[in-house]
């Protein structure tokens, strides 16, 4: 539940990225400045029924002053982007439209300095898990990555918001049971160290607003 203190809200789609992330926010610990700045992490729920439930509940409880960071796992959909590697979504494309995310350039470099291997680019949010030809046909459109909830956590609001996805799998594998073991283990690996640097970062000020189109 968010708390009134609360500045940055990161959204989980999965228990087990959820558990990544708050492994990540308990390692910051705020100093003085930051007293009043407080990370949270709210698990939203798989897919994109989930995903609007959840983005009308936090139309209600999330303040003007709340940032808000979509974070979890997805699949890669470029031969330069490798298991374990961040993408740091610059718009969000569904399919009634695109979500443009402009403090996706100053998060990106604060990942980087954290030492991940960060992407910065279009990311796509599908309905259904794709393989094959389905992510071939994804990739020709110049997105990074594709994941099934960000599109429709944030396609109605007029929050402050970024995200961040740490890939599970690429555009050449297969998933098995769900995700590739060893990708998920670097995916989950990276979604903490990430999730770490989110804590400490303060969403610069100014008209970072998202806007659909």
């Amino acid at each position: 539940m968010l708390r009134e203190m609360t500045r940055l809200l990161i959204l989980a789609p999965l228990a087990i990225e959820a558990r990544a992330l708050r492994r990540g926010v308990s390692r910051h610990r705020p100093g003085p400045v930051e007293a009043d700045y407080r990370a949270e992490v709210a698990r939203t729920g798989m897919g994109p029924k989930a995903s609007a439930r959840a983005a009308a509940r936090l139309a209600v409880i999330a303040g003007d002053n709340t940032f808000v960071v979509v974070a979890g796992f997805c699949g890669g959909l470029r031969p330069e982007i490798h298991t374990g590697d961040v993408i740091v979504g610059t718009e969000i494309r569904g399919p009634s439209g695109v979500v443009e995310l402009p403090a996706a350039g100053g998060l990106a470099e604060t990942l980087r300095s954290a030492g991940l291997t960060v992407h910065a680019g279009p990311l796509l949010s599908s309905a259904h898990l794709a393989f094959g030809a389905g992510r071939s046909q994804m990739a020709s459109g110049g997105a990074l990555g594709v994941d099934m909830e960000s599109y429709w956590l944030l396609c109605e609001r007029s929050q402050q918001a970024a995200v961040v996805r740490a890939v599970s799998d690429t555009a050449g594998e297969r998933l098995l049971g769900g995700m590739l073991p060893l990708g998920w283990l670097r995916a989950y690996r990276s979604l903490v160290r990430a999730s770490a640097a989110l804590a400490a970062w303060a969403p610069p000020p100014g008209d970072l607003a998202i806007s659909a189109r």
